[in-house]
């Protein structure tokens, strides 16, 4: 970032945005974990549950959250807690890979 460069996988357009919260509005037919009255949050990187970060940042490689309405694979979402309101649940993100860093 020092030579005003962004270092990682990027598409455009893009959405920006990558943290977010919110509720299930709809859910497709394989979609086992979710329903559409569960508060979700979004993971800050849609595949690095199991793999290496492999430039799938929300916001950057991924469409993000800056948006009224998005649609994420399942994998990339996590049940948010009743007693967080979704702005509160949105700050939660991106704290597991700051937590790696």
């Amino acid at each position: 970032m020092t030579r005003g460069l962004y270092p990682f996988a990027m598409k455009t357009p893009v959405t920006a945005g990558s943290n977010g919260a919110g509720s299930d509005l709809a859910v497709g037919p394989k979609v086992i974990d979710f329903t559409a009255v569960h508060k979700i949050c979004t993971s800050f990187n849609e595949f690095h549950q199991a793999s290496p970060k492999v430039g799938s940042d929300l916001g950057g490689a991924v469409d993000g959250t800056l948006c009224k309405y998005a649609v994420f694979p399942d994998h990339d979402l996590v049940l948010s807690t009743s007693t967080l309101s979704s702005i509160e649940a949105s700050t939660l993100s991106d704290k597991g890979d700051i937590l790696i860093r």
